[in-house]
């Protein structure tokens, strides 16, 4: 039964007390062991997080992604159809979405998935550089990461023909990974209707 995963397990409470949360534990023993929805927001232990990774998963699998692994500090998600993975700090997922455990709800907004992070790796940047490019083939825009002294930058460098964006990188992909669930006309539409938006085009003669 789902009521049982609410239940204050061994693992869970030697956490809080690890984490010196005395008042959660004090609350949750006035709740008959019990974890309610005000204290689930605050308790981001893996073990807690993974007894619902299935009910989270279904609003994921419904937006594109799937849950990919979940670590001591971080959630991480990628596309069902790539390894390219996005991360959240447990807590501030935990804050913002345990909720969710408690609507019964199957769905949600694709805000879910705006605080997840492009996962700083060479490897895995070049790979969501690679499905951008992919849906923005035939399009006037190509997409380049910035190296600096042998390191990618946190700048994702635009190419609309003779002319350069220069963005954050975070903030770019941050905003952008929800069009690109699907290698489709839709999602080169959305993903060419974002890039337009930006107004700080530069003229270069060297490719950088």
């Amino acid at each position: 039964m789902k009521e049982k995963k609410f239940t204050c397990d061994e693992e869970i409470l030697k956490w809080l007390t690890e984490k010196n949360l005395s008042g959660i534990i004090k609350g949750i023993n006035q709740n008959k062991g019990i974890i309610n929805e005000k204290i689930a927001s605050v308790i981001y232990c893996r073990s807690f997080i993974k007894k619902f990774e299935d009910e989270y998963n279904k609003i994921f699998n419904s937006l594109g992604f799937k849950i990919s692994r979940i670590t001591d500090d971080y959630i991480y998600i990628s596309y069902i159809d790539s390894k390219i993975e996005f991360f959240i700090a447990s807590s501030e997922f935990m804050r913002r979405y345990a909720r969710v455990l408690f609507n019964n709800k199957n769905t949600i907004d694709d805000a879910i998935l705006d605080k997840f992070q492009l996962v700083n790796t060479e490897e895995n940047i070049n790979k969501f550089i690679e499905r951008c490019n992919n849906i923005l083939e035939d399009s006037q825009y190509k997409l380049k990461s910035e190296v600096v002294d042998g390191k990618i930058s946190n700048i994702m460098n635009i190419f609309k023909g003779e002319f350069l964006a220069k963005v954050n990188a975070e903030i770019f992909t941050r905003n952008i990974k929800k069009y690109l669930v699907k290698i489709n006309g839709d999602a080169k539409r959305n993903t060419i209707a974002f890039i337009d938006r930006i107004n700080t085009w530069n003229k270069v003669t060297v490719e950088v």
